[in-house]
């Protein structure tokens, strides 16, 4: 049995959606100041997603996380694991990182590796890329419209 908690200690600021498909959360101490998002996955109407990195472990954005129906935990570096534990605890979602990461997070549940590329969707693909730790990754969202692709790389 786990001894992290599973509510938040503290209400925290809310995420806020910055384009259409985009949510970005506030700065995370955790992970020295860096930045998490969330990007709505292919589902209908936006349900489902992806978690980019780990945000503060607050009730504001459990509650957002949990309204965006099932998601992914994607993380782009050993820099934005943060409360990756918790998060994942509470949600029940699965985690995706590069292979060469994976030895940080012994013992967590419904962890998946991907060694150069994963698709996680006819338009969005984790790739294995030079960055500030060996299993660096970004995510690149292909948008249907020239000019619309997003790419997510962590604290590059």
């Amino acid at each position: 049995m786990s001894s992290l908690p599973t509510q938040p200690t503290e209400a925290g600021r809310p995420a806020r959606q910055v384009l259409e498909p985009v949510w970005l959360f506030a700065p995370n101490r955790d992970t020295q100041g860096g930045s998490a998002w969330w990007l709505d996955g292919p589902g209908p109407e936006g349900a489902g997603g992806w978690l980019i990195d780990c945000p503060a472990y607050t009730e504001a954005n459990l509650e957002l996380l949990r309204r965006r129906g099932e998601g992914r935990i994607l993380l782009t570096s050993r820099e934005g694991h943060g409360r990756v534990r918790r998060f994942q605890e509470a949600l029940g979602w699965p985690v995706l990182v590069q292979e060469q990461e994976a030895y940080l997070l012994p013992g967590l549940q419904r962890l998946h590796t991907f060694a150069a590329e994963y698709a996680l969707s006819q338009h969005a693909r984790l790739l294995w890329t030079p960055g500030p730790t060996p299993g660096a990754c970004v995510l690149l969202a292909d948008g249907e419209d020239p000019g619309t692709s997003l790419l997510f790389c962590g604290r590059l």
